[in-house]
């Protein structure tokens, strides 16, 4: 995003108007004076400004239909700016109350740019947040009102419109709150929805940082992968000079699902910045599945490596998917399958396994093993009842995305050749990453769980 000087748009805007008030209240020089602010905001750099005034007096003045930029303008349907006149020499104002103002945020230039501001201040000079009171004493505005307004994000993943109000206080204590009342968006076939959104933030100068809480209620995942049920977050944010963080989880009303993380963000060295998946669990096949330390950079493009936990998953539930529902069995299996999700979310199963905890049995129909000779004839009839003592699963990944599957058996079948023990390697390949990705990688994938 373009570096914006912090304060001055708010102090030219405010300063020029104040400074025209009493010229205004003589003289009938209302569009002049809208001709002239409009002139004097294109000449430091904003394009295509349009204004109207529909108030002033001693102690206000409000413009409304506000349009700043051409294609995609950044607008605001009234802006009041209260002051006391003994200030305005200072450059001060008392308060600023902005209501319908629309943003439109998208990329430009390989950075984020807002609308209608994208050419106005180009200095290169670092960001940082004030957290001292002196740092915000530079600010000519004691509150500022935001209300029925609203950020219309553009990005590659899709768009998004986000209602929002917002206020700001600097005295007695600098505090700021920002409140959406519901969100709903759409990204790589998912649609998500929630309830409110909160941010409470308020400066404690002796530690030189804000602090505060977030909360989002009543979020719901829609789409083609795995139902998840309504979940809620809550977490602390806190910012420093150059650097800001956020933590906190999101969990189901029965913490069957449930997810902790942190974001790291740099100011000045983005690259620098993190999002750490701290640990979450889903269930999964009467089970569950589980990521632990999930790093994934915010710059960049990069590979996430991950490491699948499962545990206590039910055999019947894995062999009737991987089978097409040709086979049941009994017991439950634990392992881990090191997995790679590349930056254009494509994934790739290293070797990994999963191990029955305790004997079961398996029944496989006929049908499900192809081959016409003595030794299918015999891995068939043995797999009608297979009683075993071991079960594993092998999984990885092979050219063209097919994933192989490798049982690994020891057991016998007391039907047939009199009970015999044997031990068999059945080998499934086929094109089975789809079933596995529709089934697992809404929980996953922290890619797709971090947009």
């Amino acid at each position: 995003m373009p570096h914006v000087n912090r304060h001055g748009f708010v102090k030219l805007f405010a300063v020029l108007s104040v400074l025209l008030v009493i010229a205004a209240l003589v003289l009938p020089w209302k569009f002049w004076i809208e001709k002239k602010l409009a002139s004097i905001l294109e000449a430091r750099g904003f394009h295509n400004v349009h204004l109207a005034i529909s108030t002033l007096g001693l102690s206000s003045i409000t413009f409304k239909n506000i349009s700043v930029g051409g294609d995609k303008p950044l607008t605001l349907e009234d802006v009041t700016i209260g002051y006391s006149l003994s200030d305005v020499w200072q450059g001060d104002v008392s308060a600023l109350a902005i209501n319908g103002l629309g943003i439109t945020l998208y990329r430009h230039n390989n950075q984020w740019a807002i609308a209608g501001l994208e050419n106005w201040s180009n200095n290169k000079t670092n960001a940082s947040i004030p957290v001292t009171l002196d740092q915000l004493a530079y600010i000519p505005l004691s509150s500022i009102k935001l209300e029925n307004s609203s950020i219309h994000i553009i990005s590659d993943g899709g768009e998004v419109d986000i209602p929002f109000q917002f206020t700001w206080q600097k005295t007695p204590i600098p505090k700021l709150t920002t409140q959406v009342k519901s969100l709903t968006f759409k990204m790589h076939g998912i649609e998500i929805n929630t309830g409110e959104i909160s941010f409470d933030v308020t400066l404690h100068e002796g530690d030189k940082q804000w602090d505060g809480a977030w909360q989002i209620k009543d979020i719901i995942a829609k789409g083609d992968a795995t139902p998840m049920p309504v979940m809620e977050g809550k977490g602390v944010l806190s910012a420093q000079t150059e650097h800001a963080s956020l933590l906190g989880g999101m969990k189901s009303a029965d913490s069957g699902y449930n997810a902790n993380f942190s974001m790291e963000y740099a100011l000045n060295t983005p690259e620098k910045s993190l999002f750490t998946l701290t640990d979450a669990t889903m269930p999964w096949n009467s089970g569950t599945l589980s990521v632990h330390d999930v790093k994934i950079p915010l710059s960049g493009k990069y590979a996430t490596e991950v490491n699948l936990k499962v545990q206590h998953a039910s055999i019947d539930a894995l062999m009737q998917m991987l089978t097409g529902k040709h086979a049941s069995a009994t017991g439950v299996v634990s392992g881990t399958i090191p997995i790679t999700i590349e930056a254009d979310g494509s994934i790739t199963f290293h070797e990994g396994s999963l191990k029955a905890e305790e004997p079961g049995t398996i029944s496989m129909a006929p049908d499900a093993i192809p081959g016409d000779n003595e030794q299918v004839a015999v891995v068939r009839n043995v797999l009608k009842n297979l009683h075993y003592t071991h079960f594993s699963i092998a999984v990885d990944s092979h050219r063209g995305n097919q994933l192989s599957v490798l049982l690994v058996l020891e057991g016998n079948n007391p039907d047939v050749y009199e009970g015999r023990p044997v031990k068999m390697n059945v080998h499934l390949t086929g094109d089975l990453l789809n079933i596995i990705q529709q089934s697992v990688m809404p929980f996953m994938n922290p890619q797709q769980l971090l947009k």
